[in-house]
């Protein structure tokens, strides 16, 4: 900084003694004059250094301030490094300016929320121009992208001042570099699927999804022990796993020299132990590599699994064996065939079991099937179906289980030796098939004519109201509360019932104990059968949750007289009214952001809660169709807030005066503009009052509902420009000249925006100060 010094100076003279003649004096001085001398102050260079948590080091010879702690991706790098002064007076101004910051990373404070820094330029190359003093840095970290690992650099220019006017820039770049973190996580499961009794080929790999910039790579992999119901093969031959896991990397070779193509070869593969089925789990560890763009590594070893789905297949020689005896009632009484078939399962880990027993019985001869176990159940083509619930084990090998105990099978007249065709349907897991099986009855024993039976039916109503009604979206239709089991014409018949499936709406099952779903050949479900009892228990699944209207199909009912075993067929047509209730709604806009200050078309869109037709034959989205449903929109109004306004054609928009519109046309809503109030930025919230009408063809009743429901929409804030009033300045030489005229301020007063002012073309040598009290501080100087 500026000195003054002062010297004192005088001449001396001196005579000398010279051929012996001394001089009379021997020294002579002048008149004291004072010198005045002026230092003026001349910036040095700054500093750089750590700031004390040994987080930087810096690079004199290459002017670099450089990361020396160890910092990794997705963390935040703190900028606590210092310029100081050379200066021993210490009399320089230090002012900090950032620059040329790459775009993928921020400046944020220490929970990672950006920092609003003062913008002393805007270089049209570099960007912004960030203004800080040591104190700041202390206080500011930088965050880079997700999963990066490498180098981050940006430039420090550091301006030094001395109060007299002397300035200079030097110029150092700070340098961070990030090493690499595995993101991967353990857990990761890799599914299989195969088939019991065979081979099945693993998939191996894992998905390596937790670093979003690719750079994880797999560079290990092992297999721990399996499950001992499983064997590992490799190439078809099994292959033993050591208590300390299989490195694959000792199974490369020529035909799969790297990890990549042994996993995806195939060449490794497990089979199950015989006939097992079920899912197993199979623990692997493999290794995971994230190198960084310096070339720097990180490894971590990854616990995962590989499970692996044995899908169950019913045995080729799983079967019913039959007795090769006749079954013979020499009294007319009904005949015992307990001992006829037996379910010989061949599936060694007992997971098949029987889902019914069919008895195809010759027609003409009135036969009755009677089951003390599970209902027997007369089917329309006057065959039998028995419920083989609790017959059979899911768990256990049916080595050889009697399937027809306590049935027995009677007749009103004398029979020759029949053939009774029995058929099984055998689960296991999600397959499924017939088997067959043959025994014979006769029955004599029969005298005279024997007392004379009534004839059979017909039936009564199976419903026992005139309308059975639900509401739309009802999950389960419970349906036995409104059918009658006992509508036999003598209550000493049978009755059962039969449901074909090509009469109920697509998707549409029944459940419920007593109901039985029966199978073709292929595995599709024909239809139902009831027994009598189950037809209390009868439910629908399966309807469209948006389905309203009416519902129609046939149940069959056959009754059999227990009197002479003659039975009578005739169907019934039960109908179902599924009321229509309104649906939630949504309200969608083509953009959820929007720029202040500007009038933008969001494109809204009604969207309602019936059934969305893609055939462009809707009006309204998913307003349904008139058969099963349709929705219709009686009023809509829709309020903004924050002082937001709408606008659009006044022949279909209205302002009501209150902050809503009313739209009275909704297909002309992604005609609506929506204007921002003046320089705000935030959030608007646009909530909609919607009157439906929800109806159906088929019924008279129908819902009414308003529903509100509310879009967000963020404002992005814009930089207005500042309002700067400014005069000229006058002022003495050698005192400072006040700039207090200059005045400046921000046009959005919602406090949203930050300004700092820039003074160019201060002359060179001078300074620009800011009184604080009696004292004078310099304002920082941007170079």
């Amino acid at each position: 900084m500026t000195e003054s010094l002062f010297i004192k100076v005088s001449a001396v003279s001196v005579e000398s003694t010279i051929d012996g003649l001394i001089p009379v004096n021997q020294e002579a001085s002048s008149a004291e004059k004072t010198i005045n001398i002026t230092l003026k102050g001349v910036v040095d260079e700054p500093i750089a250094q750590d700031g004390g948590n040994g987080h930087w080091q810096y690079d004199a010879a290459n002017k670099t301030i450089e990361t020396a702690a160890s910092f990794y991706e997705d963390g935040l790098v703190p900028l606590d490094f210092l310029f100081v002064t050379s200066d021993d007076d210490v009399s320089e101004s230090l002012n900090i300016l950032i620059t040329n910051v790459p775009d993928d990373i921020e400046i944020v404070d220490s929970s990672g929320q950006i920092v609003a820094l003062t913008i002393a330029d805007l270089d049209p190359v570099t960007g912004p121009v960030y203004q800080v003093i040591n104190a700041e840095l202390a206080t500011l970290f930088v965050k880079p992208k997700l999963d990066f690992s490498g180098r981050i650099t940006f430039d420090a220019n550091v301006v030094s001042t001395e109060p007299d006017g002397d300035s200079g820039t030097f110029d150092y770049t700070v340098q961070i570099d990030l090493l690499p973190d595995v993101d991967q996580k353990d857990g990761v499961s890799v599914a299989t699927t195969g088939i019991e009794d065979r081979r099945i080929s693993l998939d191996l790999e894992p998905r390596i999804s937790g670093d979003s910039d690719g750079s994880e790579t797999l560079t290990g992999y092992f297999i721990d022990p399996l499950p001992i119901e499983l064997t590992l093969l490799f190439d078809g031959t099994p292959i033993s796993v050591p208590a300390t896991g299989l490195d694959l990397e000792g199974l490369l070779d020529s035909t799969t020299p790297t990890l990549d193509s042994l996993l995806n070869s195939g060449r490794l593969s497990v089979q199950a132990t015989q006939d097992l089925s079920g899912t197993f789990v199979i623990p692997v560890r493999y290794e995971v590599t994230d190198t960084s763009e310096l070339g720097e590594i990180s490894s971590k070893l990854i616990s995962g699994s590989l499970t692996v789905v044995v899908e169950a297949r019913v045995e080729g020689d799983t079967r019913l064996e039959t007795s090769s005896e006749v079954f013979i009632s020499d009294d007319g009484r009904p005949v015992d065939v307990s001992a006829a078939v037996k379910f010989v399962e061949e599936d060694i880990d007992g997971s098949e079991y029987l889902d019914y027993i069919l008895l195809q019985v010759p027609q003409g001869y009135d036969i009755v099937v009677n089951s003390g176990t599970n209902e027997a159940q007369q089917t329309p083509d006057g065959n039998w179906i028995i419920s083989a619930s609790g017959l059979t084990s899911d768990t256990v090998q049916d080595v050889a289980t009697f399937i027809l105990n306590n049935v027995t099978i009677s007749s009103n007249q004398d029979t020759p030796v029949l053939d009774i065709v029995v058929r099984a349907r055998v689960i296991d897991g999600e397959d499924s098939r017939y088997i067959d099986g043959e025994f014979q009855i006769q029955i004599t024993g029969h005298s005279g004519g024997g007392t004379p039976c009534d004839p059979v039916g017909p039936p009564g109503e199976i419903e026992t109201e005139d309308d059975i009604t639900f509401d739309e979206g009802t999950e389960v239709l419970d349906l036995g509360q409104y059918l009658d089991p006992d509508i036999a014409s003598d209550p000493d018949n049978e009755i059962s019932f039969f449901i074909p499936s090509d009469s109920l709406p697509d998707d549409v099952e029944l459940e419920g104990d007593g109901v039985i779903a029966v199978f073709d050949n292929d595995g599709d479900i024909v239809g139902y059968s009831i027994s009598q009892t189950g037809l209390s228990n009868l439910k629908i699944t399966g309807l469209d949750e948006d389905f309203a209207g009416c519902i129609t199909f046939d149940i069959e009912t056959t009754e059999t007289s227990t009197c002479n075993g003659s039975s009578l067929t005739t169907t019934q047509t039960v109908s179902i009214a599924i009321r229509p209730i309104v649906d939630d709604i949504i309200l969608s806009t083509a953009f959820s952001r929007i720029d202040e200050d500007v009038a933008s078309d969001l494109d809204l869109q009604l969207v309602l809660g019936d059934s969305i037709k893609l055939d462009g034959s809707q009006t309204v989205i998913g307003e349904g169709e008139s058969a099963t449903g349709k929705e219709t929109v009686n009023s809509f109004t829709i309020r903004v807030s924050d002082g937001a306004t709408l606008s659009g054609d006044p022949s279909w928009l209205t302002d009501n005066g209150d902050g809503s519109w009313t739209v009275t046309d909704v297909t002309r809503l992604p005609d609506v503009v929506l204007t921002p109030p003046t320089h705000f930025s935030g959030e608007i919230t646009l909530t909609a009052e919607v009157n439906i009408t929800d109806k159906t063809d088929c019924l008279a009743e129908t819902d009414t509902q308003t529903k509100v429901v509310t879009k967000v929409i963020e404002i992005n804030p814009i930089v207005d420009p500042a309002s700067l009033v400014s005069a000229d300045f006058a002022g003495d030489e050698d005192t400072y000249i006040s700039l207090a005229t200059l005045d400046a301020e921000l046009i959005d007063q919602d406090g949203s925006e930050n300004m700092s002012l820039s003074l160019s073309g201060v002359p060179e040598g001078a300074v620009v100060v800011v009184q604080v009290g009696a004292s004078f501080e310099l304002v920082p100087n941007n170079g």
